[in-house]
């Protein structure tokens, strides 16, 4: 599997996770693969002090605001497809994987309001 983080608009980082929830590994047929892609998390409201080191008693309130990131998965596989996920776990409209020489591939992002996805091989 390769994972390539794509630019971030808030802080230049990402934390992406990919974990085999059914399967031996990530290529096998009839694999599942959940992936989480987070970047900065913030409350509404929030109250920083000047460094943005500490927000003392001021917290904020929901619904929590995460930036979307953009990242491109690709399985050595010659079939896939991917959902995004709501709150909820549920799979909401599939993305069909691009064939590629390298394998399914998918571009993931912002677009799709989401922090998890499932990915299936076949």
């Amino acid at each position: 599997m390769i994972l390539k983080p794509g630019p971030t608009m808030q802080r230049g980082f990402s934390v992406i996770t990919a974990s085999v929830v059914r399967g031996a590994d990530f290529h096998s047929p009839g694999a599942r693969i959940l992936v989480t892609a987070t970047g900065y998390v913030e409350n509404q409201g929030m109250g920083w002090n000047a460094d943005k080191t500490s927000v003392g008693n001021q917290w904020g309130e929901g619904p929590v605001m995460c930036e979307g990131i953009p990242f491109e998965l690709i399985l050595k596989t010659k079939r896939a497809t991917a959902w995004p996920l709501d709150s909820h776990g549920r799979r909401l409209a599939a993305i069909k994987a691009e064939a590629g020489g390298d394998g399914a591939r998918f571009i993931f992002g912002p677009r799709y309001k989401t922090l998890w996805y499932e990915v299936a091989t076949e």
